[in-house]
């Protein structure tokens, strides 16, 4: 399988488990230089390709929970938007008769 990942993304992928071996704390942030070198890579390649290669199951849960999040929002946001239309329509409606 390893064969369908770019090289650039394997070395990207080996400094990524290299730290994490060696990471003081679980909790402990990417270091900038990692997030940089994965942020030129999604320059080349799918964000999501990225991603999916450098981080781990915790994190991508996290993001994959919060993208439900904001879509929810989304959702009551139009919902909220469609009442308050149709609300001012049923008022011009009420006046028109």
């Amino acid at each position: 399988m390893n064969s369908t990942i770019p090289a650039d993304l394997l070395k990207l992928k080996a400094r990524f488990e290299t730290w994490r071996t060696n990471r003081k704390y679980v909790r402990e942030p990417i270091p900038d230089e990692l997030w940089n070198a994965a942020a030129g890579l999604s320059r080349r390649y799918p964000t999501s390709r990225v991603g999916r290669d450098f981080l781990d199951q915790r994190r991508r849960r996290f993001y994959a929970s919060k993208k439900r999040e904001i879509a929810a929002a989304a959702a009551a946001a139009d919902i909220n938007r469609m009442n308050q239309i149709n609300g001012v329509l049923a008022v011009s409606r009420r006046g028109a008769t």
